[in-house]
């Protein structure tokens, strides 16, 4: 795949991220099984790139990688002020199969093991790249 399309592809589906991100926001309804696959696709794409691309789409997927920390961060900031938890106690929330229907649940978990695996896969690539 040349330089373009790869490039294009994690642009792309960082894209669909934000999209989702901006109907979270606006308070309207979002599909959670396919906003996780969205989520985890970036991921799967981001860490292809940082294994096979050259070093122009390297650096464009860090780019990504590090706008998309900088929005989790300011939407963690964000949940914190509007419900006065800690983020200890919102990620507990996460974590609790109780605020959620089995089959969200079953979502949440299947996407959890799938970005533990690929955060794992990534967090070696990205050593390998700064050491």
């Amino acid at each position: 795949m040349d330089i373009q399309s790869e490039s294009f592809r994690v642009k792309d589906q960082y894209r669909k991220v934000l999209q989702f991100l901006k109907r979270v926001e606006s308070d309207q309804p979002v599909d959670l099984k396919e906003m996780l696959k969205t989520y985890l696709h970036l991921f799967m794409l981001i860490k292809e790139s940082l294994d096979t691309g050259n070093e122009e789409q390297k650096n464009e997927s860090l780019w990504i990688l590090g706008e998309f920390y900088a929005l989790v961060v300011e939407e963690m900031k964000k949940l914190r002020s509007q419900t006065g938890l800690s983020e200890e106690e919102i990620l507990m929330v996460g974590e609790n199969p109780n605020f959620f229907t089995d089959q969200q649940w079953g979502v949440i978990e299947d996407t959890r093991k799938k970005m533990k695996r690929t955060g794992l896969e990534l967090s070696d690539l990205l050593q390998k790249r700064c050491f």
